[in-house]
Formats: C-alpha cells, structure tokens, sequence
C-alpha cells in the first residue's frame, strides 16, 4: 500500500511549534504594545494544543475536528486583531515620538509583529482550504487554493494534499514578495485574507521597520 494511503491525519507537530512561536513573539513585545492579559498564552495556547492534539489521537471524531477548526480561527482572529492594534499602537508612538524606546527596540517589535503575522496567516490559510486538513485529507472540501503541482508533493504530504509547511510557505511569499503566483487563490475569502495580510506586512516593513533604521544613524 502506498505510503500516502497509510497516513490518513496531518502531523500537528509543526503547526504546535507555530503557535508557541506566535506565544512567545507576542509576549517578547515591549509592554506598552502587548494587547495581551497575562494568562492568554498559557490558557489559549493550551485550548488550541488540545485541540489538535485531540485530533491526532482521534483522527476520525468529527467533534475534534470540528473543534479544532473553530478554535483554530478564534485564535488566528484574535492573534491577527492584537497584531494589528498593536502596530497601530507602534506606529502612533512613533509619529508623536512618544515610545522612548530605542532605535534597537522599535526595529525588533517591527520583526516580531511581522513574522507573527506570517505565522497567524499560515494557519489561518491552512484551516480555511478545503474547509480545513480534516476535510481535504478526505477530499470533501471545496478548494480555496490551487496548487500547480499537487499531484507530485511526494512522500511528505498526507494523502497527495499539501500540508501546514505549504501554507507558511504561501504565507511567507505574501509577506515578502505582495503576491502569490503559486498557489493562485480560488475564493474571494483567500483573496481577501492575502490582501490584509499583504497590508500589515507592507507597513510593517516600509513604515515601521523603515523609520526604525533610519534612525540608528
């Protein structure tokens, strides 16, 4: 039997990984940025484990997968709103030089809102496609993403679809590069995710990273 047909449930082990690292980035951000209560990494970061962990060990429960799904896209929401206010917040203290923060410091927040940023996308990107890795291993959701060569992504995809390494790759491009020639999107939902996260990462980049830079000097 070929090896795609015995793997029939996505690892959760690199998108565990993503969310202590979105944790840990939003945590490192100076006080007056952090949006967040003290408890929210602790507590959300072990609903959200949960959460996947449940599927991997029940891969064919429909109420883990469910779950997962919708505390998946809770959390990407909120990670996404917080980063946002909180590089409106950086961008205000930087325009009436209110932050008293070090050229250093505003430089790294830039960095951290922006790899937040990809890594919350990526996920958001991973649940939305095909209604989630549940319903696309199964092939019962509807494509949100074409990829070109999806009938060669080897022995490291389950079941001939793209795993969470696919998507923070496309995450990555649209964070670098402002466009996505592969995979093209295929609903106005992925569209309008890639814009917004096209939008944060160009004032991220060009606003706040830029005025951080310049003023080393």
């Amino acid at each position: 039997m070929p090896q795609s047909e015995l793997r029939t449930v996505e690892s959760r082990l690199v998108p565990i990984v993503a969310i202590i690292a979105v944790l840990v980035l939003a945590e490192a951000l100076p006080a007056r940025y952090q949006l967040l209560p003290n408890w929210f990494p602790y507590v959300v970061g072990a609903i959200v484990i949960g959460s996947m962990l449940a599927v991997m060990a029940a891969p064919y429960n429909r109420i883990f997968g469910s779950t997962e799904r919708w505390v998946m896209f809770v959390f990407v929401s909120v990670i996404i709103v917080i980063n946002i206010l909180g590089l409106g917040r950086l961008l205000g203290g930087m325009i009436d030089h209110r932050h008293d923060y070090a050229s250093i410091t505003l430089l790294e927040s830039a960095v951290e809102i922006w790899f937040v940023n990809i890594i919350a996308f990526a996920v958001a990107y991973w649940q939305m496609d095909s209604g989630g890795p549940v319903n696309r291993i199964a092939g019962t959701g509807t494509p949100d993403f074409v990829f070109s060569e999806a009938e060669h992504w080897g022995p490291r995809a389950v079941a001939g679809k793209p795993n969470f390494l696919d998507y923070l790759f496309l995450a990555f491009t649209v964070a670098t590069s402002f466009t996505a020639a592969e995979p093209r999107p295929l609903t106005g939902r992925a569209q309008l995710l890639m814009m917004l996260e096209t939008l944060i990462s160009l004032t991220t980049l060009f606003v706040v990273a830029a005025r951080a830079i310049a003023t080393l000097t």
